[in-house]
């Protein structure tokens, strides 16, 4: 479901190339959503974490659509250790086609 979710996100990134949509989720419940927008620093993952909010025990779902680079980056995975996310679950989405099978 998270997972869906995010890669739907991924999908409405306006970015050009670094489509990635990432959903932070606690005890079943939607805690805070975002997608990658053209710019330094301006990740899915940094914009979902807000500051001064209390993320641990929280799951962030990150999806990159067609990704050869790692996700988290360095950048990310820094910001989410000191947000005291709990668990990371990164996926690289490789087929547009089946993103529209599962998203649509």
């Amino acid at each position: 479901r998270w997972i869906r979710i995010a890669l739907g996100l991924a999908v409405d990134s306006p970015h050009p190339i670094h489509k990635m949509g990432c959903v932070i989720v606690r005890g079943g419940s939607l805690v805070s959503s975002a997608y990658n927008l053209h710019g330094w620093g301006r990740h899915a993952e940094l914009r979902a974490l807000r500051p001064k909010r209390d993320y641990s025990g929280c799951v962030l779902y990150v999806v990159r659509l067609n990704g050869k680079v790692s996700t988290p980056c360095t950048m990310c995975m820094e910001a989410i250790r000191k947000a005291k996310i709990s668990r990371v679950v990164s996926v690289n989405w490789e087929s547009t086609t089946e993103v529209t099978k599962v998203v649509g």
